[in-house]
């Protein structure tokens, strides 16, 4: 048996090293997302809706962070941007932490009132450019024009 462990322990000690490094780096990654900022959003997800012959149609947001951040950019997708578009006002805040930041959805048809028509879905990212990271969570956003 003697024989057998010195004939592998060089293989047996790279293996324990390896082990070790990869313990180390999973605990490193554990507590620093742990440590990361989460974003909540007020309601979740807002609805917007509108009569497709008035064009457009807004709601208000709101949300906090778990942690002080700074340089927060707001990230707008909408699921059909040929027919509609969705944005948010303002883009960008200085800071977000535990005081509600506040922003303006504003979809807007970019067709005619009878293509317009339908179900579209939003999702807003929150971003940190500087720290090349996004904030979870995103908010999900469902725009709804209908026909009068």
């Amino acid at each position: 048996m003697l024989r057998l462990v010195r004939r592998f322990l060089p293989q047996i000690l790279v293996g324990l090293t390896i082990t070790g490094i990869m313990l180390v780096a999973y605990a490193s990654a554990g507590s620093a997302n742990a440590n990361s900022p989460k974003a909540t959003w007020a309601s979740a997800p807002l609805n917007i809706i509108f009569a497709a012959a008035t064009g457009t149609g807004s709601a208000p947001g709101s949300f906090t962070c778990s942690a002080s951040v700074s340089g927060i950019v707001l990230r707008v997708i909408v699921s059909n941007p040929l027919r509609m578009s969705l944005t948010a006002t303002p883009s960008s805040f200085s800071s977000c932490g535990p005081t509600p930041d506040m922003v303006m959805f504003t979809a807007h048809c970019l067709v005619s009132a009878t293509l317009c028509k339908g179900t579209y879905q939003g999702l807003v990212q929150i971003r940190q450019p500087d720290n090349y990271r996004d904030i979870p969570a995103n908010q999900k956003i469902v725009i709804t024009v209908t026909v009068t």
